[in-house]
């Protein structure tokens, strides 16, 4: 028999600062994504926290994640980063019709498979170029710097096509982003930071110009002439261009740079990637398109990385109604929070959470977890549009890289968060070419 309803002033939290919220919670667990973890260990799969404009109910459960796919609404107080980034017709702060639309226009000319395929050979070109870069030189890599670039150039190839100058491009865009999110977090969290306002004010000033530059100047890609017969302005247009780099930014570099941090620490995952990628690979530099499939090892070992990096650390939306969650009734307002990053560490979903293991996502695991206990891009209606291409991007990445080279480091396995204030770990990665392939 059920137990009774309870209602939302039961839900289980840490009792707030004496300005009424947990800002100084979140800030010393390094950012929210830390602190849910924290938050759910501490008290269940069902929390609450509060922040100075709101009180938020946060989830870690995937079952009550997937009771509640439908809630509609992302309340913009608690993401006031994205508002400097966009404008009133920026879909990041537009309702559900809007991105709807916007979603339809957007996934077909990112995740056709047919260019996924024709684009293959550039987005070798593009790790090849990388890679020998840090052959020549022999100096230490700044690994997360340059697989943000690296990222963020296979999504401008994936989205505007062989763009020239790209590679200029996309490092004015890097440029701009790394001054941005500690300074936006820092505001979030009340709490004093290295970047200052006259340097992201120039950066959001770069942002705009350049992909002002792209939309106007350069010639159309599959996704720019989509959103053109779509109806899109030039404006619009921008608009879909930075939420597409903003999703792009600390993402894909993210998972990739966690994989290989994660492969110097554990021997015996690199030495069965590095014979999977012997045997499908041989003696070629990188897979073919064709060849993809083939690398199961190499995604779990992805897959396992993502979980722990999770690329979308968390989703908030707000309740239109008064509805149940799990055991609990909450009133219409209240914010909801699904916890990706500590639904990915709920230690009922996955056992030893804490530990690198591809195997979780061999077949059969996976077939006994909750349908929600991986969704690393999101959920339901409003999940990343471009996952499907990211995850390919990153496939292709870690590929590539841990055939060519051996990554070595004193930190090894050691990274902080790139959602957290204090930025990521910058201990530079020594890169030993391979002898043989």
């Amino acid at each position: 028999m059920a137990g009774p309803v309870l209602s939302s002033s039961d839900i289980p939290g840490p009792p707030p600062s004496a300005g009424g919220h947990n800002l100084r919670d979140i800030a010393e667990a390094g950012g929210l994504p830390g602190f849910q973890v924290r938050l759910h260990r501490t008290y269940g799969e069902i929390a609450h926290f509060a922040m100075p404009n709101a009180q938020v109910v946060s989830v870690a459960s995937p079952e009550v994640l997937e009771s509640t796919l439908d809630l509609p609404e992302c309340p913009m107080e608690l993401a006031p980063f994205l508002t400097p980034l966009a404008d009133a017709a920026n879909v990041l702060l537009s309702g559900e019709q809007d991105r709807a639309r916007w979603r339809r226009t957007v996934i077909p000319a990112l995740s056709c498979p047919h260019r996924a395929e024709s684009d293959h050979p550039r987005f070798i070109d593009i790790i090849e170029e990388s890679a020998q870069r840090w052959s020549s030189t022999g100096e230490p890599v700044a690994l997360e710097r340059e697989l943000d670039t690296l990222a963020l150039r296979l999504m401008c190839t994936s989205v505007l096509g062989s763009t020239p100058g790209q590679a200029a491009i996309v490092e004015r865009v890097t440029d701009a982003f790394e001054r941005l999110p500690e300074f936006f977090l820092g505001q979030v969290y009340g709490v004093r930071t290295t970047s200052q306002e006259p340097a992201v004010d120039s950066a959001l000033t770069t942002l705009r110009d350049v992909v002002t530059f792209l939309v106007d100047e350069v010639a159309p890609s599959d996704l720019i002439s989509a959103a053109r017969r779509a109806g899109q302005s030039s404006k619009d247009l921008v608009n879909t261009l930075l939420a597409i780099l903003i999703g792009a930014h600390r993402t894909t570099g993210t998972v990739v740079s966690h994989a290989l941090r994660q492969l110097m620490r554990h021997r015996d995952v690199a030495k069965r990637l590095r014979a999977e990628l012997k045997t499908v690979l041989g003696g070629k530099a990188a897979p073919a398109f064709h060849e993809l499939p083939c690398l199961r090892y190499l995604r779990r070992t992805l897959n396992e990385s993502v979980r722990l990096a999770s690329p979308v650390p968390g989703i908030a939306r707000r309740a239109p109604d008064g509805i149940a969650l799990g055991a609990y009734r909450i009133p219409a307002g209240t914010v909801v929070h699904y916890a990706i990053r500590a639904v990915h560490m709920n230690p009922r979903v996955w056992p030893r959470p804490d530990e690198f293991d591809p195997d979780r996502f061999d077949t059969a695991p996976q077939n006994s977890r909750p349908a929600m206990a991986f969704v690393p891009f999101g959920i339901g209606r409003n999940d990343c549009p471009g996952a499907l291409v990211a995850m390919e991007h990153a496939l292709l990445m870690l590929a590539v890289l841990a055939h060519r080279f051996r990554f070595e480091s004193r930190t090894a396995g050691k990274q902080g968060s790139r959602f957290s204030l204090g930025g990521p770990c910058a201990d530079p990665v020594r890169v030993r070419p391979r002898r043989s392939r």
